[in-house]
């Protein structure tokens, strides 16, 4: 599972977050902390739910290595110029904690990995390993 935690500035400037998770026997403490949240999500349909001020690098957990590149939004309206943080370690997500996420995509019925996006061509782009940043 990949979760993309999405910021958007005062000034409309986007940046994503990428944690790849696996499913294993323990909670994630960061989905944790957001399950009051993702509850409601589920029983709404096509709602945002604020959370209030999150400190997204609790997402990464003991990780200090992650890459970073500028990219673009990988859903409607794909806006560039996006900062993208990718952590490097990959966490674990319990059962419980996954079937949650996906009833609060409303996606119960249909397995959750879905087919990349078409392929758009890539001019420019840069990446940078930063060991040890936060």
């Amino acid at each position: 599972m990949e979760l993309h935690l999405v910021h958007e500035s005062a000034a409309n400037k986007a940046a994503v977050i990428a944690v790849l998770y696996e499913v294993g026997r323990h909670d994630d403490a960061f989905l944790r902390h957001l399950e009051p949240f993702i509850r409601r999500i589920a029983d709404v349909r096509d709602r945002e739910e604020r959370v209030g001020l999150v400190n997204p690098w609790r997402a990464r957990g003991s990780a200090s290595v992650y890459y970073r590149y500028m990219g673009s939004l990988t859903a409607p309206p794909y806006t560039e110029g996006v900062i993208w943080t990718i952590v490097k370690r990959v966490r674990t997500v319990s059962k419980y904690q996954l079937e949650l996420l996906r009833e609060a995509v409303h996606d119960w019925k249909v397995n959750m990995s879905l087919p990349l996006h078409v392929p758009v061509p890539v001019v420019q782009t840069q990446t940078w390993l930063e060991p040890k940043a936060i």
